[in-house]
């Protein structure tokens, strides 16, 4: 019931401030597409707006608009000779090609993190709208019924076609009490949902909290872990490497280690949640540890990193004895992890999902690898809204958007 009153409000604000004429619908669109279905211009999965005919006659859409930017109407035409049968569906490919080929392609794109999709008459009188929020990939979002006034998020899309399909329903994430960060004393973590019927699971390994995971139940204290045995550094990272690059060896004593929480909400009947992650760092001489710079915590699950049949940074089972060409950090793998940026005062920069892949030529046969970042709609937002290099003499001080990092 949560979920319905939420995009009741959706709908209800986009309606209540737009005069809309609705001779046409949007009925269903998709904002981050990585399987649904593909584009067979371009044969690539790229963002769609559907549009539905309710009445009993044919529409001419010739030189209407479709826009992304409620404010800006007329930012993409309809190309001459579009129309739309009585009760049927029209596929718009927003993927920025901006032509007609077999299907017809905008000038724009939909944003997952939440924008606004407006079509306009030829004369520039606001047919239909809406307004939306953060999207789910691979779901998509339409109204049920066809042209009705309520939207819902459907696990399985139906482009061309009317929306006689399951409603998605997700839980919410869960909440935590305590800021990811720097401490010097222990502290008490609660994890919370405002649903009595959830049951949230966590980890403090890095893995990704599933229903094994143990359940939250009472605060967990978050403390120092001087004297926690090593165990990821333990892992052997490369095999047979080039002659001009360092063997892997064992670390030559403790190392200091950040406590890591991942927590994600499950309930019977919904999806679960998705994963919230935050890094806590804490000892009682923590500020003078890392004094001068700035801190990432990169967070993804042992299976992405260290398993020896889909971990990317370890030589795994492609490895072959005697070739430093050899290993799992040679594959182009791209696996999902979680990004925290500290700054040189210790305060949260950013924190997303992000895909990591390994970086570099020859020295992924390193024990320590360069690790290529990339923001992707697929992980939440396909760029990273941060000025990372704000204090740095040269020109990247300018820049405060990223779509790629190399650490």
């Amino acid at each position: 019931m949560k979920t319905i009153l939420y995009l009741f409000i959706v709908t209800t604000f986009t309606t209540s401030f737009f005069a809309q004429t609705h001779e046409v619908i949007i009925n269903e669109f998709l904002a981050s597409n990585s399987s649904v279905n593909i584009d067979s211009d371009f044969n690539s999965y790229s963002d769609w707006i559907e549009i539905y005919n309710p009445q009993n006659y044919t529409v001419d859409l010739s030189n209407w608009f479709l826009t992304d930017k409620l404010s800006h109407p007329v930012k993409w035409q309809i190309p001459e000779g579009t129309s739309i049968l009585p009760g049927e569906f029209l596929i718009f490919w927003a993927d920025g090609n901006d032509r007609s080929l077999q299907n017809i392609h905008t000038n724009f794109k939909l944003s997952k993190s939440g924008e606004e999709i407006g079509l306009f008459s030829s004369d520039t009188i606001l047919v239909d709208s809406i307004i939306y929020e953060n999207q789910t990939t691979d779901i998509s979002f339409g109204r049920k019924p066809d042209g009705g006034t309520e939207w819902y998020f459907f696990d399985s899309p139906t482009p061309g076609e009317t929306n006689n399909t399951s409603i998605y329903l997700k839980v919410d994430a869960p909440q935590f009490s305590l800021p990811a960060g720097f401490y010097t004393d222990n502290q008490n973590l609660e994890i919370s949902s405002n649903d009595p019927q959830v049951t949230i699971h966590y980890t403090i390994d890095g893995n990704e909290p599933t229903v094994s995971s143990p359940v939250y139940s009472s605060p967990i204290v978050i403390k120092s872990r001087v004297g926690d045995p090593n165990i990821y550094s333990l892992i052997r990272t490369n095999k047979d490497p080039y002659e001009w690059l360092p063997n892997w060896v064992p670390p030559n004593g403790e190392v200091f280690k950040a406590t890591v929480i991942r927590a994600r909400a499950f309930k019977n009947g919904y999806n679960s949640s998705e994963i919230i992650t935050k890094t806590y760092f804490v000892d009682q001489n923590i500020f003078q540890k890392y004094s001068t710079i700035p801190v990432i915590s990169l967070v993804s699950d042992y299976k992405h990193l260290f398993n020896d049949t889909t971990g990317i940074y370890v030589p795994g089972i492609k490895h072959f004895p005697g070739k430093s060409n050899s290993g799992n950090y040679f594959q182009k793998w791209e696996k999902p992890a979680h990004i925290e940026f500290f700054d040189t005062a210790k305060v949260l920069g950013f924190s997303q999902d992000v895909g990591i892949t390994i970086q570099g030529g020859t020295s992924p046969a390193s024990p320590q690898k360069g690790l290529h970042i990339i923001a992707r709609s697929e992980y939440g937002k396909n760029r990273i809204d941060y000025p990372i290099f704000k204090n740095d003499p040269s020109k990247a001080r300018k820049l405060k958007k990223f779509k790629r990092l190399i650490l």
